[in-house]
């Protein structure tokens, strides 16, 4: 969607008061206990160690693929046994 300038999303014309009111983005209006991160665009629950736990199991599995998997797909093992 394309804006006008002077015009808001529905069409109206801007007023002044609504031009002097600064504009919040959504997460930081957000009601909740969740955490933002690099300027709203990372949303994290309340639970750290959660969170933490499925990145640090994600990068695991996500290695060990690259290191036994892929050199066998590629033709060249990259572990000799």
């Amino acid at each position: 969607v394309r804006r006008r300038a002077g015009h808001c999303m529905l069409g109206e014309p801007v007023t002044a008061s609504m031009a002097s009111q600064p504009s919040l983005k959504g997460w930081q209006t957000w009601g909740g206990r969740h955490a933002f991160l690099c300027d709203g665009r990372v949303m994290v629950g309340p639970d750290w160690g959660v969170t933490c736990f499925a990145v640090a199991l994600t990068t695991v599995l996500s290695v060990a693929f690259w290191i036994f998997v892929c050199p066998t797909l590629a033709g060249a093992p990259l572990v000799t046994s």
